[in-house]
């Protein structure tokens, strides 16, 4: 009886553990994949392509930094609503609560 407990024990831990690397695995091909076609749809969508654009993993969640020129943001003032309804419908490992997305302006040069 006890050596069926122990093999159900290691069973239950290594089961836990491959559940954690597939969530962990899926989070950072689901971050490497949002790198590469979000910055293309927005191109699309905007006529623009973002100037810089970051994906960050943490614990605590997602956060996105995208910066666009001040044309682009005077234009669209909804432009963290369509990043996240985008990432909401091709993401969803990406939960919509756990999500930060921060639009920026380039800095203007001074002389």
């Amino acid at each position: 009886m006890g050596k069926n407990f122990k093999n159900f024990v290691n069973f239950s831990i290594l089961g836990f553990l491959g559940y954690i690397g597939y969530k962990l695995f899926s989070k950072v091909k689901g971050a490497i994949e949002l790198d590469k076609t979000l910055s293309q749809y927005l191109e699309n969508l905007f006529g623009e392509k973002p100037i810089s654009f970051n994906v960050n993993l943490e614990l605590s969640g997602t956060n996105l930094d995208v910066v666009f020129s001040k044309k682009i943001i005077d234009e669209n003032e909804n432009i963290e609503q369509i990043i996240r309804d985008y990432v909401r419908d091709f993401y969803p490992i990406f939960k919509d609560e756990k999500l930060k997305i921060k639009i920026s302006e380039l800095p203007e040069k001074t002389d």
